[in-house]
């Protein structure tokens, strides 16, 4: 271990210069607000993150289509697609003197193994995060990436003629989403906490399903193709890109049509500012159920 990562361990945030960064965090409802070990986002990364999870409903539609995809298209995130995933609006104190490679945390699977790594175990429905080839975890610092940096790689494939035609629309489409949002995904390990980042504030916690509600409503507003689409049928995800991304980008990278990056900003944030905290209905209900047991006695 390098000195740097000595004194990182060793000493309290407040010890090295900081930034503040708004960052939002997808979860389910029973796992905890605490980032330990997970990955969040600023949120133009998070945006990315919630566009690009949707735009999978594409190559993910068949297990054809499906075959031979890289690792990254995740066709099953429990974050995500979960009946109880949250997400959480919260305010990091982090170190800023290096940022440390970013690593990718996912919820544990029911088998015991990380769904990047199924030589990685861990216990399941916990968070899992794979370093060093999807081992075990050293480096206490924060992880930072930005999802345009790869956008060469998502170009690269959305170029390659020997895809079908939805994993190549996914491409095309991930590609100018990319290009477009940019943002920062982070990843926070427990073993940093309080050295190498802090939370200061959880501002809001609001459902996933009131969210997305919220932001595809502004989505469909805009265009005239969502009509006879369910929201998991590839079509609606088509009528959604051409709307969000511009036609082109269902079989182009550079497409430059569909909302501005600030439009989508804004129909992704206001559903923080519209939607109830459901930490204090939680808190309310809690509350109401103990003055109730207290009468009991």
């Amino acid at each position: 271990m390098s000195l740097l990562l000595i004194l990182l361990v060793s000493l309290p945030v407040s010890a090295f210069a900081t930034e503040v960064v708004t960052m939002y965090h997808i979860h389910p409802y029973t796992a905890s607000a605490d980032p330990s070990d997970t990955n969040l986002g600023n949120l133009d990364g998070d945006l990315f993150f919630d566009i690009g999870e949707l735009l999978m409903l594409l190559p993910c539609s068949t297990q054809e289509d499906a075959k031979g995809l890289p690792a990254f298209v995740a066709c099953s995130n429990k974050e995500f697609w979960g009946d109880t995933s949250v997400i959480s609006k919260l305010v990091v104190e982090v170190t800023t003197a290096d940022y440390a490679p970013y690593v990718a945390c996912n919820i544990c699977s029911m088998e015991g193994t990380s769904p990047l790594n199924p030589d990685h175990s861990c216990q399941p429905g916990d968070y899992v995060c794979d370093c060093d080839g999807g081992g075990e975890c050293s480096d206490p610092r924060v992880g930072r990436i930005s999802p345009g940096g790869g956008i060469h790689y998502f170009e690269t494939l959305c170029l390659d003629p020997d895809y079908r035609k939805r994993p190549h629309q996914f491409f095309c489409a991930f590609t100018v989403a990319a290009k477009r949002l940019k943002g920062y995904w982070y990843s926070t390990l427990g073993i940093g906490k309080d050295k190498t980042w802090r939370v200061l504030e959880t501002i809001k916690t609001i459902s996933k399903q009131c969210h997305q509600q919220s932001f595809l409503s502004d989505i469909e507003a805009r265009g005239d193709c969502f009509e006879g689409c369910p929201q998991a049928d590839p079509c609606y995800v088509e009528c959604f890109i051409q709307t969000t991304l511009g036609s082109e980008a269902l079989d182009s990278p550079t497409s430059q049509g569909g909302m501005s990056k600030e439009e989508l900003v804004e129909a992704w944030a206001r559903p923080f500012r519209e939607c109830p905290d459901i930490r204090r209905g939680y808190a309310m209900e809690l509350a109401k159920a103990m003055s109730h047991m207290l009468q009991l006695f």
